[in-house]
């Protein structure tokens, strides 16, 4: 049976079955974000998840590697200022702006955790 992958938003999702279904995936997603950024999670077949704000040059990202803590959330700039928000699970969600990176850093944390199925290496992260 093959690796099951799951990406979900809002009160949706899709189970895939590779790393390209995946990010087309998300390249869908982030074009229907433009008017309503979103946050998108990705499971991967182990149980770990990488979630990212889409729809916004800037996105935040977050790592669980199960659903009890800790959990990782990525670091941009960690004295900038202000809120980033993002619709989550049909709420709208606050996000530091210390945690915002650019969507293209936080696209290859995506195909980075597609690979190894681990936090990437690719983003600054702190325990929160």
């Amino acid at each position: 049976m093959a690796r099951r992958w799951q990406v979900q938003w809002d009160a949706d999702k899709a189970e895939l079955t590779s790393p390209e279904q995946v990010e087309d995936m998300l390249d869908r997603l982030t074009a229907k974000a433009t008017d309503r950024p979103m946050i998108a999670v990705v499971l991967s077949p182990s149980g770990k998840s990488l979630s990212l704000g889409l729809g916004r040059n800037l996105s935040v990202v977050e790592y669980q590697m199960t659903a009890d803590p800790p959990y990782f959330a990525s670091v941009g700039n960690p004295s900038a200022h202000g809120l980033l928000t993002y619709e989550y699970s049909g709420e709208e969600t606050e996000f530091e702006m210390r945690h915002a990176v650019p969507i293209e850093a936080a696209r290859r944390a995506v195909a980075e955790f597609l690979k190894s199925d681990e936090r990437p290496v690719s983003l600054n992260w702190e325990e929160v």
